[in-house]
């Protein structure tokens, strides 16, 4: 929004948010036009957006709670629309924003054949962080692995895996922190989980997230690596860990919510830390473990690695947005309804 070429696009926002705060704010600043669809029924949502003479429809909700999908089914014909980096869309939905790494192996009817997938070069997203971060920092103590990651992205298969990382190293810990884990009952049967294979209770640390952010992220300072959840890796939580300095292994898989983290770790020359096979995955993060001078420099150095890559340059990856919005409009024009 900020890094947008004023004299060739027009951003006009379609907010679906009862909610004002800050980031709301910034965002109205930086449109060229406000327009608050909340509440607003799927036809009349449609209607405004024929009357703002869209072209280009991103949605940025994907199939999350409250999302507004038969508002774009509904856009007007000449109206492109695209939906960013979600594994799924419907047939009427022809545009993906995606990187090579979330869409490597072709699939038959899937996007890559149509051609309607918009690849850029870099990682899918941008990252800024938000103000106020503390700085990167590791209090002493036994080694801890930590995740972030809603509970809703565990599972057995996962807990199987982080139980044999934990037992290859028998002092090591693993702290779980999000809003679910308010819930005694799940904590409980996290534990029940963690237990049948062989990791007892006094291994975990189970917290709820706190509100305010830079709390929450001063809480890195008390892991030593950072284990993604598959097969649907996390995002944001991904870029916070990397903004903390604080390394990651992760399993990559072959649709796209498996290769989030294949994607950021690229950027970053990182890639060996996102291994192909479930094994390795331990593996890696057993290694990583017990290479302490690695995760000393890692820790002295990711910050600035992360400052210097594609992943906060914020111009550079609006230009490739921009272009990619004219390869989707230049193919539309040329082919017509058929796209």
């Amino acid at each position: 929004m900020r890094e947008h070429d004023r004299r060739q696009f027009t951003a006009i926002c379609y907010a679906n948010t009862p909610r004002c705060d800050e980031v709301t704010e910034r965002l109205r600043v930086l449109s060229a036009q406000w327009r608050t669809i909340d509440g607003l029924f799927d036809d009349d949502a449609a209607a405004q957006i024929r009357r703002d003479g869209v072209d280009i429809l991103v949605d940025l909700s994907g199939h999350t709670e409250r999302n507004r999908l038969l508002v774009l089914a509904r856009s007007p014909r000449r109206c492109r629309s695209l939906t960013w980096a979600i594994p799924t869309r419907p047939a009427w939905q022809p545009w993906i924003i995606a990187s090579p790494t979330h869409w490597p192996i072709p699939r038959p009817g899937r996007h890559a054949e149509h051609g309607k997938d918009a690849t850029i070069a870099r990682c899918f997203l941008c990252y800024s962080p938000p103000p106020g971060c503390p700085d990167p920092a590791r209090s002493p103590g036994p080694v801890t692995f930590g995740s972030f990651n809603r509970i809703e992205k565990m599972n057995e298969g996962l807990i199987a895996v982080w139980s044999a990382i934990l037992a290859a190293l028998p002092n090591s810990q693993l702290l779980l922190k999000t809003y679910s884990l308010a819930d005694q009952g799940l904590c409980d049967k996290l534990r029940q989980a963690f237990q049948r294979h062989g990791i007892g209770p006094e291994r975990l640390q189970l917290r709820s997230s706190q509100g305010d952010q830079a709390r929450h992220l001063a809480t890195y300072g008390e892991i030593d690596i950072a284990l993604d959840t598959f097969p649907y890796n996390g995002t944001t939580t991904s870029c916070e860990a990397l903004w903390m300095a604080y390394r990651w292994s992760r399993w990559r898989g072959e649709a796209h919510d498996s290769r989030v983290g294949l994607s950021l770790l690229t950027q970053l020359g990182l890639q060996e830390l996102a291994p192909g096979t479930k094994d390795e995955y331990a593996a890696v993060a057993v290694k990583l473990a017990q290479d302490a001078k690695r995760l000393g420099r890692l820790r002295l150095n990711l910050r600035q690695q992360m400052s210097q890559s594609p992943l906060k340059d914020a111009a550079g990856f609006t230009r490739e947005i921009e272009s990619a919005y004219r390869q989707m409009w230049k193919k539309w024009a040329i082919q017509g309804s058929n796209l």
